[in-house]
């Protein structure tokens, strides 16, 4: 394992200890760049799931130095470190203006992938500040591809002690299959808005959905 050899970063006798702190380091100065892009760019009640979810991509990000194997490994462990902080910052100026500029209506924003996946969608709240927010986030995946994702309604989300209401939908179905199979509770099939709002979701995350019986039936 490359923690094992010396001098692997620049060749002057780095040991594997301070290439640990310095891959901790490179988290922290995420953090601490998600945290004044949080402070620049305030979004309510949206922070309430957003700031958590960045957070636990980091921890998750952290080990990944002890399994480095090459400076490849390395490169890209850094890398995709740098890619997150900057993608947060560009999703939080983006949400930011969704919720505060006058313009086209938002579309839904993306964040991370795979494991980590979020979709966003703010809602202008300039002059009508009662228009809801949408949060997809995946949250488990089983072996037999069936996951669960947790799609959250904002009512109010300019308000940062806005809890919003949210749903466990199932996605059944291979990811590469082409089409996965969408199982969500009757209550939030029967919001057709809102079942609308998940099925945009899904398709900006690059996933194809057939819907759940009860909209089929009831068409």
């Amino acid at each position: 394992m490359i923690l094992l050899e010396v001098g692997i970063v620049d060749g002057q006798g780095e040991g594997d200890v301070d290439l640990r702190e310095r891959y901790q380091g490179l988290c922290d100065g995420v953090l601490y760049a998600a945290e004044t892009a949080e402070d620049m760019y305030r979004l309510g009640g949206i922070d309430n799931l957003l700031v958590p979810r960045l957070r636990e991509t980091v921890e998750r990000l952290r080990p990944l130095v002890d399994s480095a194997d090459s400076r490849r490994d390395l490169a890209e462990d850094a890398a995709r470190l740098i890619r997150l902080g900057h993608d947060y910052l560009e999703l939080r100026r983006s949400l930011f203006g969704d919720m505060t500029w006058l313009g086209p209506e938002p579309p839904w924003r993306i964040f991370g992938k795979g494991p980590t996946a979020l979709a966003v969608r703010a809602r202008k709240t300039v002059i009508a500040r009662d228009l809801p927010a949408y949060l997809l986030a995946r949250a488990t995946a089983d072996a037999d591809g069936r996951e669960s994702w947790s799609f959250t309604i904002l009512d109010r989300p300019a308000w940062a002690n806005e809890p919003g209401r949210t749903w466990t939908v199932s996605l059944f179905g291979e990811p590469d299959s082409g089409e996965r199979t969408l199982h969500a509770p009757p209550d939030i099939e029967e919001r057709r808005t809102e079942y609308q709002e998940l099925l945009y979701g899904f398709h900006a995350l690059g996933i194809t959905v057939r819907p759940g019986m009860l909209f089929q039936l009831d068409r």
